[in-house]
C-alpha cells in the first residue's frame, strides 16, 4: 500500500461515514417530527399545509424543517399573486 491507496481508502471511509450520519439525522427527524406531510400548522399569524419535511442539524440535536403552502382563513391555498 502506498500513500495514494491510503488516501483513497480514507476518502471512501469518510464518505460512507458522512452518508450514515445524514441517514441517521433524517431517520431521527422523521421519527420525532411533530407534524407530518399533509398536516396543517396553525398559529396566530396564519396556517400552513405541510408539503415537505427536511432535516437540519444544529450541533445540539437534529431538528425537522417544514415546507408548505400558506392557506387563507377559509383553508384554501394562497396563490402567489394573492400576496401582492
Amino acid at each position: 500500500m502506498d500513500i495514494k491507496d491510503f488516501e483513497n481508502q480514507l476518502l471512501v471511509i469518510n464518505n460512507e461515514a458522512e452518508q450514515k450520519k445524514k441517514d441517521l439525522i433524517i431517520r431521527y427527524c422523521r421519527e420525532n417530527a411533530k407534524y407530518k406531510v399533509g398536516d396543517i400548522i396553525e398559529d396566530r399569524t396564519g396556517k400552513i399545509l405541510v408539503t415537505r419535511q427536511r432535516a437540519s442539524y444544529n450541533f445540539k440535536e437534529p431538528v425537522p424543517i417544514y415546507d408548505g403552502q400558506v392557506l387563507k382563513k377559509n383553508g384554501e391555498p394562497t396563490l402567489y399573486r394573492d400576496w401582492e
